[in-house]
Parts: structure tokens; sequence; C-alpha cells
């Protein structure tokens, strides 16, 4: 039988995921040499050459090292669930949590759970990462995060998944419009004024969609990656926009304020989800962030502060 060592699996896996062997060295904080050496005792062991490397040093998986990918990030998630099982008191865990999460979720739900991990489990690390929602749910799929967060209207049919907060859709306004002292609003009575969408794939297809399934035409200008400078928009009074969340301040980044009112239109369900990769057990990390993000989502406001 060739023989394998864990950290010969967890160097090549590391330069799969980074790309080159100098990269993976210094997320690993070891030398080049050390990575090159475990790769070429692996690939020796097992008689297989698994990676090439381009003239720009890129370092690309062979057929050999494709094959050996899910394999290698199975064992080595089975090594990682034997040391949590002996540690599965969630007073006394430890290890890293890899969250992958889009960073129109993120600004709501990744501080307080990190604040809640360092208050309460110290010994685990919060890795966060901040992609688009198909990225995110490869990345899980092939094992590079525990858990990924993403809409349910994202969703890829093929993971486990479980609801962690439904959402509401929300139109944003400044305080001073015609139609801020309502409790709802029908998107027909504001579809004339621009929409300002923050524009972060695939999220601006689902509003437009949304919109477009009630017979109407948003008038789309100045989309924009950042909420903030959506909202500051906004309270300018240059449009409208359109959320699935809503943040707690009415004040914008510049200090005009805003109302966030219902749609009162059917809308298609949203929910955020929790999404891991498939035949894989929650890790008591992996339940802990679970459980805390729903109880955080049914806690009254004042609980939550």
């Amino acid at each position: 039988m060739a023989e394998i060592t864990v950290r010969q699996l967890e160097y090549f896996l590391a330069v799969v995921d980074y790309g080159s062997i100098s990269a993976s060295a210094r997320h690993l904080h070891v030398s080049q040499a050390a990575v090159s050496m475990a790769i070429q005792q692996l690939e020796k062991s097992l008689n297989a050459s698994l990676m090439t490397r381009s003239p720009s040093r890129r370092a690309t998986p062979t057929a050999a090292g494709e094959a050996l990918i899910p394999r290698a990030r199975i064992a080595m998630r089975a090594i990682q669930e034997a040391a949590d099982a002996v540690h599965d008191d969630r007073q006394s865990m430890r290890g890293t949590l890899r969250l992958a999460v889009t960073s129109t979720i993120s600004p709501h739900v990744i501080p307080p759970l990190v604040k809640h991990f360092q208050t309460h489990y110290p010994d685990v690390f919060i890795d966060v990462t901040e992609k688009d929602q198909d990225t995110i749910q490869d990345m899980v799929r092939k094992g590079q995060a525990d858990l990924g967060i993403v809409y349910l209207l994202s969703l890829h049919p093929d993971l486990p998944h479980v609801t962690l907060e439904t959402v509401r859709q929300h139109v944003v306004i400044p305080s001073t419009h015609r139609l801020a002292h309502r409790e709802s609003i029908r998107l027909e009575e504001i579809i004339e004024e621009p929409l300002i969408p923050v524009n972060v794939p695939p999220s601006i297809e689902r509003i437009t969609d949304s919109i477009r399934s009630l017979g109407l035409q948003p008038l789309m200008r100045w989309p924009s990656q950042n909420y903030e400078t959506v909202r500051s928009m906004v309270s300018h009074g240059l449009g409208w926009s359109y959320f699935n969340l809503v943040p707690q301040s009415t004040v914008s980044y510049d200090g005009g304020t805003l109302k966030y009112i219902p749609i009162a239109d059917p809308m298609p369900k949203n929910e955020i989800l929790g999404v891991t990769q498939p035949g894989v057990e929650f890790n008591s990390k992996v339940s802990s962030a679970i459980e805390f993000i729903q109880d955080k989502a049914s806690a009254p406001l004042d609980e939550t502060m």
C-alpha cells in the first residue's frame, strides 16, 4: 500500500486551491521547498504525476490529480471529523470554521456570528470568504467551505440546505418621498421612478425577474456593488431600491434618512439558507453557527442588540 501522509494531502490541496507552490506555501506558513517535497513524495507514493507547472509557475492538476482531489478532501474531512468527535463537547470546540457568504448577506450575519464564537468558543477561528452565490456553492461542493450562506432563489438543487432566516422584500425610498408614510407599497406605484439596484450577481437578475413577473418594466439607473452607495443615492432622492434584508439604521452613509417599506405585491418566496457538502454531516462548529443564526433571526429586536 502506498504510504500517504496527512501533510502530503494537505499540501496537495493547498496547491490546488491557491494555484501555485508559492501561494500555497504562504498560506501554510511553510517554505516552498517543503510544499514541493510533499507533492513529489505524494507523486512517488502514487506512481503518478499530479501537477503540471506552466511557464507562469501556475500549478494545474493532471487527470490523475483531478481524480485525487475529491478523495483527498474526503480523507481530510474524515480526519477533521475524527478530531471533532474527540472534542465534540461544544465548550472545547477548536479549529477553523470556513464560511463562504455573499456580500449582500455578510454584513447581516457575519459580525454577530464572529462575536458569538469569540465569546463562547474562543478556540474556533472563523475564516470568511465573500463570493458570488454560484462560486459559494461550488466551494461547498468541493469541500473548500464548511458552510455556505446564500439566498433560496439562487440555490443549486443538489446541495443539502437548511433555512436560516425568512426574508421579506422591501422598497427603499428617501424619508421625504411621497409614499414614505405607507405601510406597504405596490411596485406599480413607484415603477416610473429610477430603480437603483445593488449590482451583485445573480441578485440583480433575481430582482428584475421578480419585478417583470408582475408585468412591470424597471427603469434601472446607477447600479452599484456597494450597499452604502445605493442607500446614499436613494437618500438624495435619485430613485428607489429593492432590498431583501433591511439594515437597522435608517441613516445613509452621508447622513440622509431612508424608509424601508414592505412590498405589497406577491413576490417569490425568499430565504437565507445554509448549504453544506452532500453526504457530509454537520460537525459541532457548523451546527453551532446554524443554530446561532436561526436564533438571532427569531429573537425580538431588543434581544439581538
